[in-house]
């Protein structure tokens, strides 16, 4: 029995074609305004351009006025009396600097990400070809949350004739970034060699198809196993099928919006990915250049030094005599300080690891 809420991308694309209107893909979306503000006022396109310029936003600010909400509460006057102001430093407390207060409320849960603020600011150009547009969310870890909410780590927009590994390229996770091994007995000798250098296997699970990433010769099919697993008699589940993500297409895509479906990379880290909207592109998306594009990506707290407590973590130890806590976090200089003579020697027994510090990534 077919599903109703699965989508055949190449059949929606081609659908919404038959019904838009041609110039809908050659015309600029402004020229598309002034039209529609011509016919709406009566007035002729030279009057509305007129009006556009005089009543711009821009022209109500004065010189080295703050042009910025983060401008403007990092510049507020000591003798204000302005209520918003009074309130929202009683509910701020007692911040050391605006800036806190911004980062904790302003841009709390999500920080900017400078490719989609850029890329609101292009100028909008003309659509090359019918192309579809995807949304895509890409949360954490499942292990991260096993006795929490799921959270959104990340969100991209893909064209749909792009490959699902571009998506995979542009996807970030702490795992991708570890350098595996101890390094207490040579803490200056750590090599620059991530995971993702060295364990470039990973696949995306949609509607019972894997999609492997074989692009590297050392790349393993993660689906073989489970594909076996499967056909047992005893499991009753299946059948599965699988294909290259590098080979694979988002408009040859059958898929359900807001269904939880599954990237593993990695061995075991495994993400659950939801694709929340589809629609035909239009002139306000940009150049298709652009995408795979990244939207929002969620803020994390900076894991700080146990020692110093201001500057980023760099190390994890572990069995640290020097810590009341197992594991501890350390900055290279406090982790030097503290566990090393001048000599370089090793002070006690303890294992120091690389540490990924997953809000600078």
């Amino acid at each position: 029995m077919e599903d109703d809420n699965l989508i055949n991308l190449e059949e929606f694309l081609d659908k919404w074609v038959a019904e838009i209107p041609e110039s809908y893909f050659v015309r600029r979306m402004q020229d598309i305004e002034e039209a529609v503000l011509c016919e709406k006022m009566q007035q002729p396109p030279e009057v509305i351009k007129e009006l556009a310029a005089v009543c711009d936003p821009s022209t109500l600010q004065i010189t080295e006025e703050p042009v910025t909400e983060y401008e403007a509460l990092c510049n507020v006057p000591k003798d204000t009396n302005l209520a918003s102001i009074r309130m929202l430093k009683k509910k701020t407390g007692n911040h050391r600097c605006w800036d806190s207060m911004i980062t904790d409320f302003s841009e709390k849960f999500y920080k900017p990400v400078p490719d989609a603020e850029n890329a609101e600011k292009t100028d909008r150009i003309e659509t090359q070809a019918v192309n579809l547009l995807l949304t895509v969310h890409i949360y954490d870890p499942v292990a991260a949350y096993s006795k929490s909410k799921p959270k959104v780590n990340q969100e991209i927009r893909v064209l749909g004739s792009q490959r699902l590994s571009e998506l995979r390229d542009v996807i970030t996770c702490a795992s991708d970034y570890v350098i595996a091994g101890d390094f207490s007995q040579c803490p200056k000798q750590v090599p620059d060699i991530r995971a993702k250098d060295l364990y470039r296997s990973g696949f995306f699970f949609i509607e019972n198809t894997f999609y492997n990433d074989m692009r590297s010769m050392d790349s393993r099919d993660y689906s073989e196993c489970i594909i076996n697993w499967t056909k047992s008699p005893d499991i009753n589940v299946g059948p599965f099928t699988k294909k290259d993500m590098e080979e694979s297409l988002f408009i040859d895509l059958s898929i359900r919006l807001n269904h939880p479906y599954i990237y593993q990379h990695q061995g075991n880290c495994e993400h659950v990915i939801m694709f929340t909207n589809v629609r035909v592109i239009h002139e306000d998306d940009g150049p298709i250049e652009r995408y795979p594009l990244l939207i929002r990506k969620r803020r994390r707290k900076r894991v700080l030094c146990r020692g110093c407590t201001r500057s980023n973590a760099k190390w994890t130890v572990r069995g640290s005599p020097f810590s009341t806590f197992d594991p501890s976090h350390f900055c290279d200089e406090c982790f030097i300080m503290l566990h090393y003579n001048t000599d370089g020697e090793k002070l006690g027994d303890f294992k120091a690891y690389a540490f990924v510090n997953n809000a600078l990534l």
